[in-house]
Formats: C-alpha cells, structure tokens, sequence
C-alpha cells in the first residue's frame, strides 16, 4: 500500500527531471494496483464501476475506439499501446489501494512541488547553457518541433499541485514548499513558453476559488471552516481571518512576480497572434498561428465529411491531401503537421462525433465529479487534486494534441484514475456509502458533531472505534434518560 503511493509520488517527482524514468513506475504502480487492491467479488466490482463512471466510461470508449480502427486498418499496430494504457488505468480505477494509505500531503503533493523544482532546473539548464529558446527538457525535438508545448504543460500541472499544497497543507514547512514548487514550475512554463498552459493554469485556479466561494456559502452559518488549509491559534494569537489574509497577500505577491518575469518570454508570444491571424486570413499560412488555423479547418472539414466515423486515427495526412485535391483547402496553403493540435478537434477529425464526446467526457466528466466530491467534503484533498488535474488539461489540450504523447497520455490516465478512486472508498460492507476522508478516521474538519456533543472544531478527528463507541453511548444515554 504504502509502495505504490511512493512509488507513484517517485512517479511526480521524476516527471520532468529524469528521463526514461516515467514509463516503467507508471506501470509498477499500475501493476501494483492490479495486484493487491482488489476483493474478487462482483457485485464489489460493479459498485466501483457505477461510482468512478466518470473515468470507466471515457476509459472503456476510447479503448474500443482504438480498437475497431487498428482491427479494420485505420490505424497503425503501434497504436495498441493507446489500449493497453487504457487497460492499465482502468485496473488502477478499480482498485482500492488508492484510497488506502497516507494523506497526500505527505508524499504525491511535496512530490509534485519538488517536480517542478526540477522542472525548472532542467529548463533554465537548457536556456542558459545550451542556447535553446524555448526548453523541452527530455521529451526531445523533431525536424518540425520540440517538445516544449508538453514540457510546459506537465510544468504547469505540477504547479498547480504545489498550489494545493500551499494553501491547504497543515505544516508551515509543506506550505512552504509548496510556495516553493507554485514559483518553480511556472517558471519553467514560461521559459518553455506555453501559452496555453498558463491558460490551463488560470482556469484551474478560476475553479478552485469558484469552489470555495460555493463551499462557503452552502456552509451552515457558525460551523468552522477549514477550506485553505488555516489552522487556529491559541487564544490571544492571531485568528484565522488574519492568517487567510496574509496567505492570499503572499499568493498574490507571488503570482506577479512571476508574471512579471515572464512577460519577456509569454508577453510577446500572447501579442503575435492578432498580427499571424492577420495573415493568415490574408492566405499566408507559414506562421505558428496560421498553422494551428489551417489544421483546425481542416480536422473540422474532415468531422462534417465523415460525422459518424471520421477518417481514422491515421488518416489524417490523406484527409489533407483529399482536402487539396478538392479544392476546400488552397493549394498553396503549407501543412507541417500531421494533426490539428487540438484534442477535441483530433478526437472528432479521426472518429466523428463519437470521438468527440469520448474526448470531452475524458476531461469534463471527472471535473465535475470532483466537485461534486469537494463541495460535499467527501475526501476533500483528493477530490480537489483531481479538479486541478481535469480542469488544467481540459485547456491544455485545446491548443495542442496530449493524447498522441506516451509521457502526456499516461500521466493523465495514471493520475485521474488513481484520484477518482482515491476521493471515493466503498465501505467495508461494500454499501457503496463514501467513507470518511481517512482510511482509518472520521474527519471532523467541517464541524460535524456527535449526537449529544459540541462540534469538534480546527480539523480534528477521532478514530472510527472510538466515533462509533461514543455514538452508541450518547444513544444509549438519550434512551435511558
């Protein structure tokens, strides 16, 4: 239990940093989770299923949709890694080790913020040393490309993580280092960069604060509050406003530093894109700009030519030159690429309108799962680990194609399937009932009170044993009075 949380904390912290490193603890976690996180019972199994729908669904349709099209020849051999991910994830979805085992302010979120510290290392290492514009770290570079585009996207995620870990890490030394890990890797997305990572970072911080906006207001009036991580004083010391206040200050005073950093290398790339559309409306298409325009239309000409099936994962190139042929794409117009950049738009070009969906339910369906989780407190931490994760690549990967990338598929199958189960544990009777935000403990953060009892406040908890002990007792008292 504890080796695969490690081993998947391990997984975080060499995302970036070391290379080749990813694939083979990727799939030992997996392995892991296949072998000693399962009760062989069926009905068990099918509760699991109905309760992580979210990632089972997509999971399971994107796996059969990858094989009809290699069975019928409209995609390559190759392709079988893409279902056999498939597989992996959904045997780390249903298993239970992911709920088991210690809190993730423990090992996956320091993991994460020191992640990004690599990340950054790696990234200025490239700058600095070897002249290279924009840093892709070890996911290498192609006559066409680099892999900055991925490299800042991972960068972003970790520091969205170490975001997490910031504000709602209950050690001073955690919070600490996850201001550390916050700096770190958006430092390394913007020397990658990646506009559409720190737009897939701002709406992943938009959603955290939508939700505890909401989480405040549903909250009962009186109970205490324990929605950023603020811990409560002594009597005489400074109250929880003051603290929250001071943390947002910090937040704040953070965020434009490093965005004021970042204006010589993001600032000037956000300004470019007006003049390229300029041009590209004017038919020059040799832009990065125009280049993401052209491939857009052309992955939506292929969706309207073929809605139901698309023109296959690997036929992209032909749908290009059938295009051409055709006239709906100018003849002199230059194609580098041989994918629209841009997930959904990659899903609907190869498999139609079902690819469509199957792409957004993988992104959308368990961000709004986990904030269903989150706004109930059910397993808050994991809950919220996971809407960062879905929210930050359902932006990524409207500007660039994360599903077509070993490193990028896995870490998004890997960790959304692992935080799905992780914010929901069936009980030990297999109700399907949520249990309480530990494997081990009732959490009383939301002031939630015993029958016959004050609310326990500042986060505290009580072991099961001894919450179920003094239920009884205070029934016992009430019926015999």
């Amino acid at each position: 239990m504890n080796a695969t949380h490690g081993l998947l904390a391990v997984y975080l912290l060499t995302l970036l940093a070391i290379p080749r490193a990813q694939t083979p603890l990727a799939a030992a976690v997996c392995l892991l989770c296949l072998l000693a996180g399962y009760r062989y019972r069926l009905a068990l199994l099918g509760q699991r299923l109905r309760q992580h729908w979210a990632m089972a669904v997509p999971l399971l349709a994107y796996a059969s949709l990858y094989v009809l099209h290699i069975l019928s020849g409209r995609a390559g051999a190759r392709d079988w890694d893409q279902v056999l991910i498939c597989l992996l994830s959904a045997g780390v979805l249903l298993s239970s080790l992911p709920a088991r085992g210690p809190d993730p302010y423990r090992w996956l979120l320091p993991a994460a913020a020191l992640g990004g510290v690599g990340a950054l290392l790696v990234a200025c290492w490239q700058y600095l040393w070897l002249d290279i514009p924009r840093p892709y770290g070890h996911l290498g570079a192609g006559p066409l490309g680099t892999g900055a585009i991925k490299f800042s996207d991972l960068s972003a995620l970790l520091a969205v993580f170490a975001l997490q870990l910031m504000l709602r890490a209950p050690l001073p030394r955690q919070r600490l280092l996850g201001g550390v890990g916050v700096a770190a890797g958006l430092g390394a997305t913007i020397l990658s960069q990646g506009r559409g990572a720190l737009l897939g970072v701002a709406f992943a911080v938009t959603v955290y604060a939508l939700l505890v906006w909401l989480k405040r207001r549903t909250m009962p009036a009186g109970e205490p509050q324990k929605l950023v991580g603020e811990t409560r004083k002594a009597a005489g010391g400074r109250g929880p406003g003051h603290v929250r206040l001071l943390k947002w200050l910090v937040v704040v005073l953070c965020g434009a530093v490093v965005l004021a950093g970042g204006t010589r290398f993001v600032g000037s790339r956000f300004a470019e894109i007006g003049p390229q559309m300029a041009r590209f409306h004017a038919g020059d298409y040799d832009s990065e700009v125009s280049q993401r325009l052209a491939l857009w239309s052309i992955a939506l000409r292929a969706g309207r030519h073929a809605p139901l099936t698309g023109v296959g994962f690997a036929g992209f190139e032909a749908e290009t030159q059938r295009q051409r042929d055709s006239g709906e794409l100018p003849r002199h117009a230059i194609v580098y690429y041989a994918g629209p950049h841009n997930e959904y738009l990659a899903g609907l070009a190869s498999a139609g309108v079902p690819g469509l969906l199957v792409i957004v339910l993988f992104f959308w369906a368990p961000l709004v799962v986990g904030c269903r989780r989150f706004l109930r407190n059910q397993r808050p931490d994991e809950s919220l680990m996971l809407v960062l994760l879905s929210a930050s690549y359902a932006v990524f990967t409207m500007t660039d194609s994360l599903l077509d990338r070993q490193i990028t598929l896995l870490a998004y199958m890997l960790l959304a399937s692992w935080l799905l189960s992780a914010s929901w544990l069936l009980s030990a009777s297999g109700s399907g009932a949520p249990a309480a935000s530990g494997p081990e403990q009732v959490s009383w953060a939301e002031g939630v009170s015993l029958p016959g009892s004050a609310p326990l406040s500042g986060g505290a908890s009580l072991p099961v044993g001894g919450a179920l002990r003094g239920a009884r007792a205070a029934r016992a008292g009430m019926v015999g009075s």
